[in-house]
């Protein structure tokens, strides 16, 4: 790894250069990552757009759920099974259990994907 000089010893200062750079690197990171903890912890910007994001997309995450279900002909699970879905309702954010077939007659879910229900559960 090391080259040796003409009297058989290994180059010391590429070794040092090396350990330096990694050295200088990795508290390069650590530092960003304090700075970008700090602004969070004062505006709340970088959390609140993670909680907005996870929130709002709950009620997508099951339409994509409830469409591949049917793909698969899934129909107990599209049926009978519940799932958490969170969504706005007049500016409020609402949390319910719901199966697809419940899901698919509300607004938002109106892309899902029909499938029948009649005499599975």
């Amino acid at each position: 790894m090391w080259k040796k000089s003409k009297e058989g010893k290994m180059n010391k200062k590429a070794a040092e250069v090396l350990f330096w750079s990694l050295g200088a690197s990795v508290l390069m990171v650590v530092a960003i990552i304090i700075v970008v903890a700090f602004y969070d912890m004062q505006t709340g910007k970088f959390s609140a757009f993670i909680k907005d994001v996870v929130e709002k997309n709950s009620a997508d995450t099951a339409v994509a759920l409830c469409n591949n279900l049917v793909s698969r002909q899934a129909s107990y699970e599209y049926c009978c099974a519940r799932k958490e879905v969170r969504y706005e309702d007049n500016g409020k954010t609402k949390i319910e259990q719901m199966t697809c077939g419940e899901l698919s007659t509300r607004s938002f879910g109106s892309e899902i994907e029909k499938m029948d229900c009649n005499g599975i559960c």
